[in-house]
């Protein structure tokens, strides 16, 4: 019987690129891998455009003068977006973190062209070495930009169109904890010393009936009689209260109708073994003067090196986290109903919980929410109808008792949706209703559901978990993140340690894109080279501009010719900039100035069209080559492996180039795969005599070969895959 030959095989890479399937039941849809390409929803695949620094583009000096390239690898880095600035609705900025120094960048346009001020973090430092290199964390609410750092003092910025004011947040709290005074719970002591005389005064006793109780004179200055060592002496046979002694329990009613105190009646009565109510003191949370709360030298300070590590806006209110102190609970504070922004730090009650009359916690107060076990809270974020607390062993979630009732100082819960944690903050992105971040197993998405809080699924498990599991561990805690509305892509930006050319690993060279439009990924890769001194990308942010207009940017071949018509004139690509409709990618990065031997602050764009990186940079014009890849399946190659004829691939294009005549022929160079032992030779390029100018690349061979040629030169070859003409 005759050997039938025929196959016909179509693809279509329409879900990005996958590891984890057999070559067997690999998707036809999926590649194996894939680089430097965009990939759109109906199956056309484009080269990346190259990065390059804006056009109209500034080199901006940081806090007056150069970074040196020492200075790289040591100082902190982090981009962030300041929304609705000073409530006007018609200003973003964004924030760029260089070490101690913040500066601030309208944004619209080329924003390194539009930096509006600086400000110095140094004297709102706790500790300014390590602030130097550590990334802060920042949130918008009520106009201003909050920014928080475990070594600075929580900060508000306020901008008033012309200079950027920095305001320390002091973080207040009711001291509900007392000091340790050695005594039990019901212990009324002969003697009262200074930590027994600060509790009783923190559980709302006054300094005469104290004295009145113990049948001293009521005259006699307790701090100065409670500082010594034996203390201040009970008379007449009576003793100092307890600490479930409540001073207002003695507050009774006189022959003559007056409202007077008789310890009496406390001693006479049953107060059980229920710890009083504590609460009168507040107190700075992480600078506790118990000297001024009592007016009191020598009473004592709890003095706390860290601040908080994030922070975040929701429903009216501001959330801290506690920072990460060895045998303290952490846990988030909470602060009360935003009704005037003074009350951003005022994380308690307003009314005193020991007060006789108004003492109940009511549902815009502030407070503290203790989380026992919680390890490092890496970041906060409003999700839903609560807040997701992002820690080291876990995903939380903070709402009201009710899912989807909303946050109360009455009516909170607090659930742990997972044990799974992030590695950092700087990977937690909220995208299409989620949260998305890098997780230790990978990369985790988070949805709020009505009714039944998070859900937490491992999106990278079934489709690129080798892939992401190969990126180092450090890349990954290090990476950034942001999302593009318009595009509904996300893109995490890192460092490929193998490919690293220092020891950074916020120097960016790899991008990874989650694109909602295919549901899959696909992944960018940025030159590298020793030699020069190309920029260094720091950190990811977006821009929307506010004008319109049209740019007519020069086509360009890769050697930089500019292609022309028939007519000798320009191609050029006319594009829609500055739309108020567009929001563009934007990668922070410190270039170097030969004027000034140094790194300043500027912003890149992926919009080279000579598909190079860094050419605008480069001295001689030329940039990084950029090499775009797609390597299909074993499945689609299995044609070669039958005998007779050689197999023929077809393949379809846009055109690009208007320098080729319709109709015409234009031969290809040969391609070797080394790997799978291939060759792709014979190739020409028809261009279709059709009013939309398609071409296609017909009678291309795919030939088994033993040998590879002499001159073959793999780095070059091997993913080439994507011809450009």
């Amino acid at each position: 019987m005759a050997r039938r030959r025929g196959l016909d095989q179509q693809i279509q890479i329409t879900r990005g690129f996958m590891t984890e399937f057999t070559p067997v039941a690999f998707p036809r849809e999926a590649a194996i891998d894939v680089d430097n390409c965009v990939i759109d929803s109906d199956g056309s695949i484009r080269r990346r455009p190259g990065i390059d620094l804006e056009q109209q583009f500034q080199l901006n000096s940081i806090n007056g003068g150069v970074l040196t390239a020492t200075q790289l690898e040591e100082i902190a880095f982090s981009t962030h977006l300041w929304e609705f600035v000073s409530n006007s609705g018609t200003l973003n900025i964004v924030v760029q973190q260089i070490g101690l120094t913040l500066q601030f960048y309208a944004q619209f346009g080329a924003v390194s062209s539009n930096l509006l001020g600086e400000l110095d973090m140094t004297p709102h430092a706790v500790n300014i070495p390590e602030l130097n290199k550590t990334q802060v964390q920042v949130a918008s609410g009520l106009g201003n930009l909050y920014i928080v750092s475990e070594f600075l003092e929580p900060i508000k910025v306020s901008y008033d169109g012309t200079t950027f004011t920095a305001t320390e947040i002091t973080i207040s709290i009711r001291d509900f904890e007392g000091l340790e005074d050695g005594l039990k719970i019901d212990e009324r002591p002969g003697n009262l010393k200074r930590s027994h005389y600060y509790n009783l005064r923190n559980q709302g006793w006054t300094d005469e009936n104290i004295l009145k109780f113990a049948g001293v004179s009521t005259g006699t200055d307790l701090c100065l009689t409670t500082g010594t060592a034996a203390g201040l002496s009970a008379q007449g046979g009576n003793d100092f209260p307890s600490n479930v002694d409540i001073m207002t329990t003695g507050i009774v009613t006189d022959s003559g109708g007056n409202l007077v105190f008789d310890g009496d009646f406390i001693r006479n009565g049953f107060q059980g073994n229920t710890p009083a109510a504590k609460g009168h003191f507040i107190l700075n949370a992480f600078n506790q003067d118990l000297d001024a709360a009592l007016d009191c030298p020598g009473t004592g300070n709890n003095i706390f090196v860290t601040r908080p590590e994030a922070v975040a806006f929701h429903q009216g209110r501001a959330f801290y986290t506690t920072p990460t102190v060895q045998n303290k609970i952490g846990g988030v504070f909470y602060s009360q109903q935003l009704t005037v922004e003074d009350k951003d730090g005022n994380c308690f009650q307003e009314a005193d919980p020991t007060a006789a009359d108004i003492n109940d916690l009511v549902p815009t107060d502030g407070g503290f929410l203790p989380m026992p076990g919680v390890g490092q809270i890496y970041t906060l974020r409003e999700l839903g109808n609560g807040i997701v607390v992002i820690a080291s062993n876990g995903i939380y979630y903070i709402t009201g008792s009710s899912f989807g009732s909303g946050f109360s100082a009455v009516d909170l819960r607090l659930d742990k949706a997972s044990k799974v944690g992030a590695l950092s903050a700087s990977t937690v992105v909220e995208a299409e209703n989620s949260l998305f971040y890098f997780g230790i197993d990978g990369i985790m998405q988070v949805t709020s559901t009505e009714g039944s809080g998070l859900n937490i699924a491992n999106i990278t498990q079934a489709s690129i978990q080798e892939f992401y599991i190969n990126i180092s561990a450090q890349a990954r805690e290090t990476a950034s993140v942001v999302y593009i509305p318009e595009q509904r892509k996300i893109f995490w930006a890192y460092r490929d340690s193998l490919a690293a050319t220092n020891t950074s690993t916020r120097s960016y060279d790899k991008y990874l894109i989650l694109d909602f439009e295919i549901q899959g990924f696909y992944k960018y890769s940025i030159g590298n080279s020793i030699t020069q001194n190309f920029p260094e990308i720091v950190g990811l942010t977006l821009v929307k501009p506010l004008t319109e207009g049209v740019a007519n940017t020069p086509v360009l071949e890769l050697d930089g010719v500019i292609v022309t018509e028939n007519d000798g004139s320009n191609v050029t690509d006319n594009s829609i900039t500055n739309s108020g409709q567009i929001t563009q990618l934007k990668s922070a990065c410190l270039a170097f100035s030969s004027v000034d031997d140094g790194y300043k602050m500027t912003f890149a764009t992926f919009h080279s069209r000579s598909f190079t990186d860094w050419r605008d940079v480069d001295n001689v014009g030329a940039g990084l080559p950029m090499v775009s890849f797609i390597d299909f399946a074993e499945f689609n190659m299995e044609a070669v492996h039958t005998k007779g004829k050689p197999t023929y691939v077809h393949s379809f294009y846009e055109k690009t180039s208007k320098n080729l005549e319709p109709g015409g022929y234009y031969e290809l160079p040969p391609l070797f795969y080394e790997s799978k032992g291939l060759r792709v030779s014979q190739s020409v390029l028809e261009v279709l005599n059709k009013p939309s100018s398609n071409m296609r690349c017909s009678q291309s061979v795919l030939e088994a070969v033993v040998t590879v040629p002499s001159d073959f030169v793999y780095d070059d070859i091997e993913t080439e895959v994507l011809w450009t003409y």
